[in-house]
């Protein structure tokens, strides 16, 4: 967590708060472009980032974080080559003053123009570090070697040489050799946080640093300061590490006296493949050491913002169903600007992983069922019946995994029935006199005509909306089969995704009964599997409440404001200063 004042942390849990954006743009010429929230289109502006996967908790992480903004502006984007984005937040304090904080500095990869709005999309300084390393060899202690790295990549190390004296494995003398998968001073970085039992990210001022996983406590967010929450039922704990030596052609496999948790792989890490065995024991034993006070509940939550937040902060829930003696880790953060906050914490549960050898046993979930260059099809069947009206609902759920980098196809056959409403149409029409003494009649004719519908598909990839591609189709009343197809490219490796499908219609109604529903991902180097992972999502909605004011008086304004909170009970409140009556004559 960004340090603050106390005043700060106090303010940022009220109710109401007024938090405050603004920005500088420098260009490689030098110029200087200043903007605020004001310059922001709402609901473009956000940051994220993440150490570590969905559905597993890691070290040697090297995530990049991620800035988007869409800005009013009159500036040339051809200007915005290699340009910086600086992002600063200020929280109105009850004294009246600002507290501002910085959110980091990010570099444009990507600027489009449409009309009068600039879009933005930039990174961290974690870019710098796509250098190819060019065979390096290299022997020093771990702070040596990210010395030596900041410097080649132009960055600033956030931590100084006590802050690596602290860590044990920074009195071994570790080397690169020639003879390495590495390619880019990124996979150092990766392989250098590994040994430190870290993950490495940029901070705020664009600095690299090293971050450990800890205990101390920096929020605790009750029920009120909480829009929406999960949690799984389990903690994740690592009781054991596994590296494989190249050289021996064998995975070792160190653990704790007490090994009932989880194992975390490290892989192969060019650092750790020469020297003594009992130097390389020493520092993966360290690195054990390290991960062993992880004891994290994952979770998932929707929070009013909070800019101070950082990746690795240990928070607590309490409130409803959550256990307010239990930590959690923040591990991913989507920072809305002018908007609430989604924070999550990943992790496995060990439970799951008993059946599983030492070797692998920490290869949790979708991922250990992976075979390479095989066709995997992931079939998803609906168990209960939809009715669906003119609100968009979720009809199918598909969760995959890639051992590697590939391409899926998503296909759908829905049997449906729409049953569409009916208007009643008034034609006029002339009849013919019959004979000549006779005059032509106007007839009007009433009669039930129906309306046609359109049913609407959405899809969301990893719960980000797929805007470019829409499928439309126009009903009448009756039975149909709606067929999909939608291609999902570049699906990155080892990550877990989850494919969504949604239906609306524009009028009347649609019904899709049990089992008629069938969807399916298929693709190369997939797994899909319906293990449970201890996690249940629940969803529900409530109807509008409409409020109803009935008496004397007629003519009068006044201010309603209030929040809709989903854990806990809704209550609604008015007041009004005393109006004064007159003319009117009141009996008992």
């Amino acid at each position: 967590m960004f340090n603050t004042s106390s005043e700060y942390k106090k303010q940022i849990l009220e109710d109401t708060r007024l938090i405050k954006y603004r920005g500088e743009i420098y260009t490689k010429d030098g110029k200087r472009y200043d903007f605020t929230e004001r310059d922001i289109i709402k609901g473009s502006g956000y940051i994220r980032n993440d150490s570590s996967e969905k559905n597993s908790l890691e070290i040697a992480s090297v995530y990049a974080g991620e800035l988007g903004l869409s800005l009013l502006t009159n500036i040339d984007r051809y200007s915005l080559k290699d340009a910086q984005v600086k992002l600063y937040s200020s929280l109105k304090l009850k004294s009246g003053r600002f507290e501002e904080i910085p959110l980091g500095i990010f570099n444009i990869f990507e600027a489009n123009r449409s009309k009068q709005i600039l879009e933005i999309t930039a990174y961290d300084n974690m870019i710098k570090l796509e250098k190819e390393s060019n065979d390096l060899q290299l022997t020093g202690s771990p702070y040596d070697l990210a010395k030596f790295i900041s410097e080649k990549c132009d960055l600033e190390l956030a931590q100084t040489q006590e802050w690596f004296d602290l860590s044990l494995n920074n009195k071994e003398t570790i080397s690169i050799y020639p003879d390495n998968d590495i390619e880019t001073y990124r996979d150092i970085v990766s392989y250098l946080a590994q040994i430190l039992g870290s993950f490495a990210t940029i901070d705020r001022y664009g600095r690299l640093e090293f971050r450990k996983y800890n205990t101390e406590l920096v929020r605790n967010y009750g029920i009120k300061n909480r829009f929406t929450s999960t949690f799984s039922d389990f903690e994740t704990r690592f009781t054991a590490v596994n590296s494989s030596n190249i050289k021996t052609q064998i995975a070792e496999y160190y653990a704790l006296e007490l090994d009932d948790g989880l194992t975390m792989n490290l892989g192969v890490n060019p650092l750790l493949q020469f020297g003594l065995k009992e130097t390389r024991e020493r520092l993966l034993r360290n690195i054990l050491n390290d991960i062993a006070v992880i004891k994290y509940v994952p979770f998932e939550a929707r929070v009013p913002v909070d800019p101070s937040l950082d990746l690795g902060d240990v928070i607590v829930f309490s409130g409803k169903n959550a256990d307010e003696n239990k930590l959690s880790c923040i591990t991913s953060f989507n920072l809305k600007i002018n908007g609430d906050m989604e924070i999550s914490g990943a992790g496995a549960n060990q439970v799951l992983n008993k059946a599983k050898s030492k070797n692998d046993k920490n290869i949790t979930g979708l991922l250990n069922k992976v075979e390479l260059g095989k066709a995997v099809t992931k079939k998803f069947i609906n168990t209960s019946d939809y009715i669906i009206k003119e609100k968009r609902q979720l009809v199918s759920s598909i969760e995959f995994a890639s051992k590697e980098e590939t391409d899926v196809a998503f296909n759908s056959s829905i049997i449906l029935e729409v049953i569409n409403n009916q208007k009643e149409v008034v034609k006029k029409f002339i009849q013919k006199a019959k004979t000549e003494t006779e005059e032509n009649k106007e007839v009007e004719l009433t009669f039930l005509e129906e309306e046609k519908s359109t049913i609407k598909v959405s899809y969301f990839l990893n719960d980000i909306e797929i805007k470019d591609y829409y499928p439309l189709e126009s009903y009448s009343s009756g039975f149909h089969t709606l067929v999909l197809y939608y291609p999902i490219q570049n699906i990155k490796e080892k990550s877990l995704n989850t494919f969504k499908t949604f239906i609306e219609i524009d009028k009347g109604r649609v019904e899709i009964k049990k089992g008629k529903l069938l969807s399916t991902i298929s693709g190369q180097s997939l797994s899909a599997t319906n293990e449970w992972d201890g996690r249940i999502e629940l969803n529900d909605s409530i109807r509008r409440i409409k409020l109803k004011h009935k008496g004397i008086i007629s003519n009068y304004t006044e201010e309603i404001s209030f929040q809709e909170k989903r854990d806990g009970e809704n209550h609604y409140e008015d007041s009004m200063e005393r109006i004064r009556l007159g003319g009117i004559k009141l009996k008992n």
